[in-house]
């Protein structure tokens, strides 16, 4: 018998329950094989809950350290318990020079702190209690999007000036790494060339000297390609490095965006980002948009999860809506 004995409303922070008569902290985190979203569980004692009661700081503090150990334990992997429950004293129980002191030891997701209205600046000097100050019960995802932004282009020795910046928030290209905007008027944008793929490995070109527009073309290489076999289709612009793949079988995109460039032989990093799709309008809506505006002109019709445990839970609670 399980039962919820302290939760913080909805959302992913975790929750604390009394199962088979002992208290136990519950966190969704990751996904196994299936994509399904994974649930782990470990024992707290009565100490440890008074405190997740009270102190909102402490226990995104104890989510953020028990995180990384969740994702160890992969897509079938059991969660190291005895690892988490070493977290418990010295996270909820312990002063706050001692808290700062175990952050600098371990490992722990930053990104969850940012999200929950923590200081960027108090984090990087490593006074995680200080920083955790400012927290929230309610996660402003953009704003972990932006930290992410920041810190690869920290990675790649880039530095924004203030027009840039005020510009790639302008222009929804902030969150996605974006260095320097591109300043081209009106139709600067357009594209020169797409290439439409299939699941099946067909190819189509599409350059802007043909007669017919990019959204006429890929219509009509889905028509003549789908079957109940393939139904993934991708419009990509590689000048660009990016790309919206379409999953007629599951009501969604993908939105493809090159980070870093494969230099020396190592791998492009990309990031995908998923959104739900209502009807056969709204996948024309979002090819037309990326045919004008590539990945930024995508932004209205999130929100995009990165997030695939996220991305699976929300697409289940609307087909049982429906």
């Amino acid at each position: 018998m399980r039962d919820v004995v302290f939760t913080r409303g909805g959302g992913w922070i975790p929750n604390v329950i009394s199962e088979d008569g002992g208290l136990r902290l519950m966190l969704g985190a990751g996904a196994d094989a299936n994509h399904e979203p994974r649930t782990f569980t470990f024992p707290i004692g009565e100490a440890h809950l008074a405190v997740i009661r009270e102190d909102l700081p402490r226990h995104l503090l104890l989510w953020s350290a028990v995180l990384p150990l969740c994702e160890a334990a992969g897509t079938a992997g059991r969660l190291d318990e005895d690892a988490a429950v070493a977290l418990l004293d010295p996270i909820l129980l312990s002063p706050p020079e001692d808290v700062d002191a175990l952050f600098r030891r371990i490992r722990w997701d930053r990104d969850r702190l940012v999200a929950h209205g923590a200081d960027v600046g108090l984090l990087r000097r490593g006074r995680v209690c200080a920083a955790m100050r400012s927290a929230t019960g309610t996660p402003d995802e953009k704003r972990a999007q932006e930290h992410r932004a920041d810190r690869r282009r920290a990675e790649r020795g880039a530095v924004l000036g203030p027009l840039d910046a005020a510009i790639l928030r302008y222009t929804g290209q902030y969150a996605h790494g974006a260095t320097v905007p591109r300043r081209l008027p009106g139709g600067g944008a357009r594209k020169t060339a797409l290439t439409f793929t299939d699941d099946k490995g067909a190819e189509k070109k599409w350059r802007k000297d043909g007669r017919r527009g990019a959204s006429a073309e890929f219509w009509e290489f889905v028509g003549a390609r789908s079957a109940a076999d393939n139904e993934v289709f991708t419009i990509e612009d590689e000048e660009r490095g990016e790309g919206l793949q379409v999953h007629f079988y599951a009501d969604s995109v993908a939105r493809v965006t090159t980070v870093r460039e494969g230099k020396g032989g190592a791998d492009p990093e990309y990031r995908v980002e998923y959104a739900l799709v209502d009807g056969l309008d709204g996948y024309r809506a979002l090819v037309s948009a990326f045919v004008r505006g590539g990945c930024a002109a995508l932004d209205p019709y999130g929100p995009w999860m990165s997030d695939v445990a996220a991305f699976e839970r929300a697409r289940r609670e609307r087909r049982g809506a429906r």
